[in-house]
């Protein structure tokens, strides 16, 4: 990974994605947090099928293009 101040997390739906930029390298407890707060508040609207973490925007510009064509 490189020396960034942030990261990305990214939620894959059926046919829609969000991407939160994150401080810190997620652990799978940290997603299934991050994932629980989501759901419990309702900030997103669709079902989580996949979660990718990235520290480039370009990798994740390219998945999400991919993901959704």
């Amino acid at each position: 990974m490189r020396n960034t101040p942030y990261y990305w997390l990214v939620l894959l739906g059926e046919k829609e994605y969000h991407i939160l930029p994150i401080l810190f390298v997620p652990s799978q407890s940290h997603v299934d947090n991050i994932l629980e707060t989501i759901y419990k508040n309702k900030l997103i609207d669709f079902e989580v099928k996949r979660v990718m973490f990235s520290d480039s925007f370009e990798a994740v510009k390219r998945v999400t293009e991919r993901y959704l064509n």
